[in-house]
């Protein structure tokens, strides 16, 4: 028998959210504010949003309500809020690099906008280090949920994923030459 004994949870829901107004006002902030370098490789981060932001306050109650569930099915002791949120924005070839969010529960991201062959988000197995040496795909007749030492989730326009925020994660470049990336990151806690 195999029991599985460290699952790592990841949540995904398509919201419904007035993309297109998302976009224009992403694309107003980075052409009239400074940005940031934190996990970005070329690209527009933004600072942590503060104040009002009547664009993005459906997508900020969302964020909360469904953090919220997924803080309940993990079994979290109080209910998660929005600690900080960001917008990123990556041109031809952007990307943001392997990184976890320290002192935070929960962290996601929300995709804006999607063009084709934009990248994707990248979830690397918690114990990649030894992972990769030792349990290399080569090694295996096929993939699955024990052998696999990274996942992909696609970059799909209103989808917002969650997940613990320990684990390490990565964006791929945007190859697409002609139309931005737009994600909204955040951090939930306590």
């Amino acid at each position: 028998m195999i029991k599985d004994i460290f699952p790592t949870p990841l949540y995904q829901v398509d919201l419904d959210c007035n993309i297109l107004e998302m976009q224009e006002y992403c694309l107003d902030m980075m052409n009239t504010q400074d940005g940031r370098n934190v996990s970005n490789s070329g690209g527009w981060q933004s600072n942590d949003l503060k104040g009002v932001h009547i664009v993005l306050n459906e997508l900020f109650e969302d964020i909360e309500h469904h953090g919220n569930i997924f803080a309940k099915e993990c079994s979290f002791k109080k209910p998660v809020k929005i600690v900080n949120i960001w917008i990123n924005i990556n041109g031809y070839k952007d990307y943001n690099i392997a990184h976890t969010h320290t002192h935070t529960m929960l962290s996601g991201v929300f995709y804006v906008k999607c063009p084709s062959n934009c990248g994707n988000i990248v979830f690397n197995h918690p114990t990649q280090n030894t992972h990769q040496y030792d349990w290399r795909g080569s090694n295996f007749e096929t993939l699955n949920k024990y052998s696999y030492g990274t996942v992909n989730g696609q970059s799909i326009e209103n989808r917002l994923y969650m997940f613990p925020s320990w684990l390490e994660h990565y964006v791929t470049p945007n190859m697409n030459k002609n139309e931005k990336r737009i994600s909204i990151a955040f951090n939930l806690g306590f």
